[in-house]
This record gives C-alpha cells, sequence and structure tokens, in this order.
C-alpha cells in the first residue's frame, strides 16, 4: 500500500508538470486516474469523506485562486484543482492506515521541496516575472505543496498525539 501511495505521488508530480506546461487536460486526466486507481484498491473508504475533504479543500483554494492572476495564465485551473482536491483527500484516506513513522518521510520531503522552491522563488528577480508577478508565484507554490502537506501533517500530529494516550494510559494502568 505504501509503494500504491508513492506512486501515486509521482503521478500526481507528472500531473502537475503537464498542467504547468499548458496541458492541464491531460493533467486533470492523471489525477482523476490516480484518484481512481487509490479508491479501486482500498475497498473500505468512506466516499462521503472523501467527498466532505475534497469540497473542505477546494473552497479555500477556489476562494484565493479567484482573486489572483493564475487563472489568467493557466485556463484550466478550476477543474485540475478540483482532481488534486478529490485526489488529496483520497490520499487522505489511505494516510491514516499508517502508522506517523511512515507517513513522517513522505511528510519532510514535501516540506523540503515546498521550502526549497520558496527560497527559489525569493532569490529569483522580480523583472522575470512581471507580467504573473512574485506574489502569484508563491501561490502556486502554496497550491502545488499545501494539499498534500497539510493532510500528512495532521496525519503525523493525530498519530503522535494517540501514541502519547496510549503511553499515559498504560503508566497510569502501572501505577494503579
Amino acid at each position: 500500500m505504501k509503494r500504491l501511495l508513492i506512486y501515486n505521488y509521482w503521478t500526481m508530480i507528472f500531473a502537475w508538470c503537464m498542467y504547468l506546461n499548458g496541458w492541464s487536460l491531460f493533467g486533470s486526466a492523471a489525477g482523476i486516474l490516480a484518484t481512481i486507481i487509490l479508491l479501486m484498491v482500498k475497498s473500505e473508504a468512506d466516499p462521503w469523506r472523501i467527498v466532505a475533504v475534497a469540497v473542505l479543500m477546494y473552497c479555500p483554494i477556489l476562494l484565493v485562486l479567484n482573486f489572483s492572476r493564475i487563472p489568467l495564465f493557466f485556463p484550466g485551473s478550476y477543474f485540475f484543482l478540483a482532481a488534486v482536491c478529490f485526489n488529496t483527500a483520497a490520499v487522505n484516506e489511505y494516510l491514516y492506515l499508517f502508522r506517523a513513522k511512515v507517513v513522517m518521510p513522505i511528510l519532510t520531503i514535501i516540506l523540503i521541496s515546498m521550502t526549497v522552491l520558496t527560497i527559489l522563488i525569493a532569490v529569483l528577480p522580480s523583472e522575470l516575472y512581471t507580467l504573473f508577478g512574485k506574489s502569484n508565484l508563491y501561490l502556486m507554490d502554496a497550491f502545488i505543496f499545501l494539499p498534500y502537506l497539510i493532510p500528512a501533517a495532521a496525519c503525523v500530529i493525530y498519530k503522535t498525539c494517540l501514541l502519547h494516550a496510549s503511553e499515559n494510559r498504560q503508566k497510569k494502568s502501572l501505577l494503579q
């Protein structure tokens, strides 16, 4: 299952590359296909929870996207980001099956990648992106990484808190 999750992340990297190169329809298709494969393998996935998580992720992204110039440069943004939100909702179903120490390397890689891209954006001269703007570059950085970073971080925090709570219960039962 971990391998399937890694393949899903690679497929979404490929989908983002297609989207950023003007092939938003093919990028959306790759994202939807990756989501379908994830859901076919995990038969006990709750479809209502997936839809709820996807909608809760899509609404703030849509709100921020409407106030930026990103849709002018990337016309298929709304549909592609819907595919990304459904994919991250399906990934969220998988992340809670793993222990925190399994999710932690994935979280670390996403965090390092986002940090490196943010530093690169800060270092690039503003003259290179006069039409698009640096603020839109930072938003694209957030759109690329945050939908995958937030569920992984929430999973690690939840699993860590759960582990500490069970350890505290064991200590109390041993003391009594």
